[in-house]
């Protein structure tokens, strides 16, 4: 009980989070209800009748994979629980899954409604109450799956490869595409071992039950397997149950550091290093700061370590973000580090990208070797930042590769500092403080804000001046009291702010105050040099810089390419050997059509990944860089898109070689370029769909809906004269996927003859006393899609049995998806455009919402004082 009203309050804490979901379920169903909304029990209606049914799957399923990451990431803290005998995995395990059976029914709730809308159940309430149930249990059975592999992966990349390839294996033999028994003999296996073929024959069978209102005389039925007279459905149970066995403890303490290949290890690597001291050059103006946040005053000179000091929610952090509004101020805010580098390249990166071209790269590297030196960071120089607890730096440590990052830029006016001792021990902390002061002497003023009690005097220096201010003004501090809580204490009472706020205002050390700052502004102004402070680096060094910056970790996080690398040659090989060299029939060219709609699943199979990557970069870039100095949003988003483009084009590469030539399509030349355009749009498409939505969970829930609507409006799974006209009208020529579909689907059949099997020809008798060619001819006389043909009968002269078929080449079957092979060229064209669009996108995205960050024009604020 405990471990679920904990969970029901981690989903409270993250309620904007669930709304949104709900949310897009519902946008969802209203969409995909629409879309099917009535369809005729006629051979092309059950067809996209399963199709409903089945992307409903599909959705619930994408949906399901982003428990993975969660699970992965649930599992420090429950270790930790765990450790000090609070919660057993096990027990974790089975409460969550009963917890969220109230939020996983309101999820699929809010999917129902608007589906019930296509009058699918057509208002039966038992029918109703199944096609709910059915899909229930098909989520739950999903999203019990994968936190099955997420409690068994060792890390989130595992993880992520492990369920990008079990998506196409859960998928793939639900009976949408290839029918039963149409499979090869070799998978017969996974039909028996996964929900979705379950889900789908039930529910269909659900739907298709006592529509007895059909005559069959003088008719036939062009379903693939279908026999005349037989109106029998068979019917089956889902059962499907999963669940997390256990959460992998891992032994506690910090991982050993983990160093870049070819580094020289030191000896001997110390965890609490005590700071010698040196001098060192900071190349400090010798000007005096003057801070003018409303309502106070106060200014720092140059070698001053200043405390900004106050009860929580007081300000200090707000004061600070205020403060930072300047090129050349660095600011302290956290440890936010990219994980792949070592701590060497992060200062290199700072010193590069925040000083100016002026400045030669062997000065940056030598202030660079400086910095190091001083806060004591030789020995860890080639370690990778990495993850704390996974082989990466300690607390202590990034807290002090963060200053560093700041004191590379060589700061002339001012240093912040946001809580630098956060999460530091005692021990931890003091020699940190030691640290800023070596650093404030050097002539760099120091402004920062903690929650850090100061009780020693070598610490902060002048604590007896503020003593006495207090003992002045009527509040004498005890002699054994802590200084720190004693200021605290004394404004934070009811009604001491207030009073206190008054006796500053009418005290001489405030006139006093204000006196020096106005002569301090009459000096600097005169002195301060805006060319230097409006100066920026342009934005193609920012781009050579990022590029490579973010190039190292990619190539040193071979899990993370290993990742992407095989979920493509692990989708490429299972779905076309289940196509495997599909036949010239009916069901071969239908199979031959499937295969080429289920291959762009490699778009949001490992879009999981590349929006991790995503909202690290951006994490980073809104907490140090828009703010303050830093780089422009097009040149991250550059410098990530030229980094993935490359990898994209060897993983589509690899992905058409193991599926084109397998399944047996024709063409291969275009085919590879489809496949180039289709790892572009891939990109753009993952891409955008993190910069859209706040967080990695609203993001897969975003990437399934986007995707259900690509596929359900891309002209196959619903053609587009049954589309409704709402739809037909716009969003079947607006979907990315139709032109991709249309190119792939009209050269990989191009010319292909259909000969029908014995299974595939429709017999049908003609009344008596008609020859079988006079009763067609007024429904073969006209024609369907694009002129095309209406069918071929075998022997019109006939007077009974008689067989027909719908096509006779490959081109009449793509025709009928209103995919024209003259159109190919211009349908890849206008997908290839797509494909630049989300870029092009993703950069304006980020221009247009980066109001604060640095402008094109440059960083700074004019003549603004600090």
């Amino acid at each position: 009980m405990v471990a679920m009203r904990r969970h029901y309050q981690l989903i409270w804490g993250a309620r904007r989070s669930l709304a949104i979901i709900l949310t897009l379920n519902a946008v969802n169903a209203l969409i995909t209800g629409s879309a099917f909304y009535e369809r005729p029990l006629t051979a092309t209606g059950v067809f996209e009748l399963s199709g409903a049914v089945f992307f409903a799957q599909i959705y619930f399923c994408l949906n399901a994979s982003g428990e993975i990451v969660s699970t992965v990431h649930s599992r420090t803290i429950l270790q930790k629980q765990h450790t000090v005998g609070e919660l057993h995995p096990a027990v974790l395990a089975v409460a969550l899954n009963i917890a969220e059976l109230l939020v996983f029914f309101r999820a699929d709730r809010s999917f129902h409604p608007s589906i019930l809308l296509s009058r699918l159940c057509k208002s039966n309430s038992i029918r109703i109450l199944g096609f709910q149930l059915l899909i229930f249990v098909f989520y739950t059975s999903q999203l019990a799956f994968f936190r099955m592999l997420g409690a068994w992966s060792p890390n989130v990349p595992v993880a992520l490869l492990l369920g990008g390839a079990a998506m196409p294996v859960g998928l793939s033999h639900s009976g949408y595409g290839p029918t039963w028994p149409a499979p090869l003999k070799w998978d017969f296996w996974i039909r028996r071992i996964s929900p979705s073929p379950y889900s789908l024959e039930a529910t269909m069978g659900f739907l298709m039950k006592d529509n007895t209102n059909i005559t069959l005389a003088n008719q036939g039925c062009p379903i693939s397997g279908s026999s005349p007279g037989s109106s029998t459905v068979i019917y089956t149970g889902i059962t499907a149950v999963g669940l997390t066995l256990m959460t992998k403890n891992r032994d506690g303490g910090g991982a050993s550091r983990v160093f870049k290949q070819g580094a020289v290890i030191p000896d001997a690597i110390r965890g609490d290093e005590e700071l010698r001291e040196k001098e060192i050059d900071l190349e400090s103006q010798g000007n005096p700061a003057a801070v003018h946040p409303q309502g106070m005053s106060r200014y720092v000179r140059p070698g001053q370590l200043t405390a900004l000091m106050g009860v929580f929610g007081a300000g200090k952090a707000t004061l600070i973000d205020t403060l930072t509004q300047r090129k050349d101020t660095g600011i302290v805010t956290g440890d936010m580090m990219i994980g792949g580098a070592t701590v060497r390249e992060a200062v290199i990166f700072s010193a590069m990208m925040r000083r100016p071209l002026s400045v030669s790269k062997k000065e940056k590297e030598a202030r660079v070797e400086e910095v190091m030196d001083l806060l004591g960071l030789e020995s860890i120089a080639d370690a990778l930042i990495g993850v704390p607890g996974e082989g990466g730096l300690g607390v202590e440590e990034r807290k002090q590769v963060t200053i560093g990052v700041e004191l590379a830029a060589s700061p002339s006016m001012l240093l912040f500092l946001d809580e630098p001792t956060s999460g530091l021990d005692s021990q931890a902390a003091y020699s940190l403080v030691m640290c800023l002061q070596l650093i404030a002497a050097s002539g760099v003023p120091i402004i920062w804000e903690d929650a850090l009690y100061y009780s020693a005097k070598p610490v902060v220096s002048n604590l007896s001046i503020v003593v006495d201010y207090f003992a002045r003004n009527g509040t004498t501090m005890d002699g054994t009291a802590n200084p720190a809580e004693f200021m605290l204490d004394t404004v934070a009472s009811p009604s001491g702010s207030d009073e206190w706020s008054r006796t500053w205002n009418d005290s001489p050390e405030r006139h006093n105050l204000q006196t020096q700052i106005e002569h301090l502004n009459s000096s600097v102004n005169s002195n301060l040099d805006a060319s230097t402070i409006d100066e920026i680096l342009p934005l193609i060094h920012q781009y050579i810089t990022l590029t490579s910056r973010h190039w190292l970790p990619i190539w040193r996080n071979g899990v993370y390419s290993f990742s992407r690398l095989a979920k493509a040659i692990f989708m490429g090989l299972f779905l076309s050997f289940i196509f495997y060299q599909a036949s010239d029939t009916e069901q071969g060219t239908q199979n031959r059509l499937i295969a080429l709609l289920l291959l762009p699943w490699l778009i949001p199979a490992p879009a999981d990944d590349i929006q991790a990557i995503w909202y690290s970069k951006w994490a980073l870039y809104t907490a140090r860089e828009r703010s303050g100095v830093g780089y422009h949003s097009l040149a991250l988003f550059a410098a990530l898109v030229t980094v993935e483009i490359p990898l994209a084009i060897v993983i589509y590469t690899i992905y058409f070689l193991c599926s084109w030539f397998t399944i047996g399509l024709e063409e291969p030349a275009f085919g590879y370029l489809l496949f180039l355009a289709l790892g572009i749009y891939g990109l753009g498409f993952s891409l955008a769909m993190a910069a859209l939505v706040p967080n990695s969970e609203v993001a897969g829930f975003a990437n399934s809906l986007l995707w259900c609507v690509h596929t359900t409006f891309g002209g196959m799974a619903l053609t587009y004269s049954d589309m409704p006209s709402l739809y037909s009208a716009w969003l079947f020529w607006a979907d990315p996927l139709r032109y991709w579909l249309g190119s792939a689907i009209s050269n990989g059949v191009h010319s292909v003859p259909i000969i029908c099997s014995a299974s595939e020809i429709t017999i049908v008798s003609p009344p008596v006393g008609q020859i079988y060619g006079r009763y067609l001819a007024t429904y073969l006389s006209g024609t369907g899609i694009d002129d095309a043909s209406m069918g071929y009968i075998s022997n019109p002269n006939a007077t009974e049995n008689s067989s027909y078929r719908l096509y006779q080449v490959g081109d009449d079957y793509a025709v009928s998806f209103s995919y024209l092979n003259s159109e190919k060229v211009r349908d890849l064209g206008i997908f290839t455009l797509f494909s630049i669009l989300a870029i092009v996108f993703l950069a304006s995205w980020g221009r247009f919402s980066n109001l604060k960050g640095p402008s094109l024009k440059g960083l700074g604020l004019g003549k603004k004082t600090i």
